[in-house]
């Protein structure tokens, strides 16, 4: 059974804001080779969502590195994997407010 997909707006913002960096500070091609591994990833947990380590057994929250500057925050509900928000390990860990 393939889990079902979805992404919180906070995670569509990551995601734009970080294709629109690589872009400008890279090239499309890293930002599309990022794209890509993002979609490798939701592939995996469609499959798998509980492939990835719970970082908080309060709120149920699992954590997928997708690169290494960058990370992906989700939680799985029922069939539904529900993506949470993206970000980069260069920033103050106090601005991810999904914990």
């Amino acid at each position: 059974m393939a889990f079902e997909v979805e992404w919180s707006g906070d995670a569509v913002e990551d995601f734009e804001e970080i294709i629109t960096w690589l872009e400008q500070h890279w090239s499309e091609e890293i930002a599309a080779d990022f794209a890509i591994r993002v979609s490798e990833v939701i592939q995996i947990l469609q499959k798998m969502p509980f492939a990835y380590r719970v970082i908080s057994k309060k709120r149920a929250v699992r954590r997928c590195v997708i690169s290494k500057q960058t990370s992906m925050f989700y939680k799985v509900q029922k069939n539904k994997v529900i993506l949470l928000a993206f970000f980069d390990s260069r920033q103050n860990p106090d601005e991810l407010l999904i914990f």
